[in-house]
């Protein structure tokens, strides 16, 4: 068995021309997963807090804060990364977060999908398909198609960060009998999802290391994809070249 924890970065909200540039939803949609085998996961949690706090505790940070990007480079009132004054030191201490978490996890591996929105059309209202299920698409075809090239061609069950539970499940489960559907993409068919069990399990990010994990990997991606100001003059926009050489032999699936 294998599981997939899965972040999002960015929104699946379509561009609206005409709407003012702060009003309009992000520019790129990003999903990432961090799939680990169930075999060993309770070595591979201990391995995660290890090396968690070998760069927490440096910095005098709470062992169980939660690991949410975002937060680390923009920092709310109240929250411990504040108390790193310094951008530059927090965005070392997401490179080093990332960088430990690859190095204590070698056999995880990381399937990211990023869909770019001004490179495609606009999605054709509730009967279309809309960012979310393009996204949500290729990741879970990357993830079924990871389960069968295995040696033993392992299950695998999705465990997600909070969203659209019942948008996913009824793209899971519409997949799993039909394929990919719409016909708007190049390669649509009939493959169906074979290897992916269940429904996808949500999860509060605070609760799971893992899906913090995954929190990170998407807005480093999301980062890469659309740098921005002073985080990139710091290398923020370099932070997922640390987890590159984890990703599913698809690479980053880009749409």
């Amino acid at each position: 068995m294998q599981f997939m924890y899965v972040d999002e970065s960015g929104d699946p909200g379509a561009l609206r021309p005409g709407l003012p540039l702060h009003l309009q939803p992000s520019s790129h949609f990003v999903l990432c997963g961090v799939i680990v085998p169930s075999a060993g996961w309770r070595q591979q949690l201990d391995a995660v807090v290890a090396a968690r706090n070998a760069v927490l505790d440096p910095l005098g940070l709470p062992r169980r804060v939660e690991l949410h990007a975002r937060d680390i480079l923009h920092p709310s009132i109240g929250s411990p990364f504040r108390s790193l004054h310094s951008k530059r030191l927090r965005i070392d201490m997401y490179r080093r977060l990332l960088s430990g978490v690859a190095h204590a996890l070698p056999e995880m591996r990381l399937a990211a999908a990023c869909l770019r929105k001004p490179a495609i059309a606009v999605p054709q209202g509730a009967l279309g398909r809309s960012h979310f299920d393009m996204a949500w698409t290729r990741l879970l075809e990357e993830f079924d198609g990871h389960l069968a090239a295995g040696c033993t061609s392992d299950s695998g069950v999705i465990l997600a960060d909070d969203t659209d539970e019942s948008r996913l499940r009824s793209l899971i489960r519409r997949m799993r009998r039909l394929g990919r559907t719409g016909g708007a993409d190049p390669g649509d068919g009939k493959r169906g999802l074979r290897w992916i069990v269940e429904d996808a399990v949500l999860r509060q990010s605070q609760h799971s290391y893992f899906i913090q994990i995954a929190d990170l990997a998407a807005y480093a991606l999301y980062l890469r994809e659309w740098p921005r100001g002073s985080l990139r003059r710091y290398g923020a926009d370099r932070l997922f070249e640390e987890l590159e050489p984890k990703l599913t032999n698809a690479g980053v699936i880009g749409i």
